[in-house]
């Protein structure tokens, strides 16, 4: 998953969780991206089944999106915490690096974070 891929899922889940009616339009303000960007990401997302729509043309994160974002946060939010705790950078910045750092990483690396992830929280 790229980290536009994960914004375009993180402001969906957050929209839902809102209880908004939203669009692609509304999407691609709130992630100030061109409508062109906006539905390619979508179609994207909705190829992966990571996303879909009701028949009401409502968006929602379909099961393998929502376990998909879940796991990119926790990876996410372990390197934020590295970056904070070993390095003193302040958490937007370790936020949106730890975003971009996750998302270019390889598989076998996302799972040894995924690891070290749940080895930590069982301390």
């Amino acid at each position: 998953m790229t980290a536009s891929q994960y914004k375009y899922l993180d402001c969906i889940d957050s929209l839902c969780k809102q209880n908004e009616n939203f669009n692609m339009a509304s999407i691609a303000t709130k992630l100030g991206v061109s409508r062109v960007s906006s539905y390619r990401a979508m179609e994207k997302l909705r190829a992966n089944k990571l996303i879909d729509t009701t028949k009401e043309g409502k968006w929602f994160l379909t099961e393998k999106g929502k376990e998909k974002l879940e796991e990119v946060r926790n990876g996410i939010r372990f390197l934020q915490e590295v970056l904070e705790n070993t390095c003193g950078i302040n958490s937007k910045i370790s936020y949106r690096e730890a975003s971009n750092a996750y998302c270019s990483m390889s598989e076998n690396a996302k799972l040894i974070i995924s690891l070290k992830s749940v080895e930590k929280n069982q301390l």
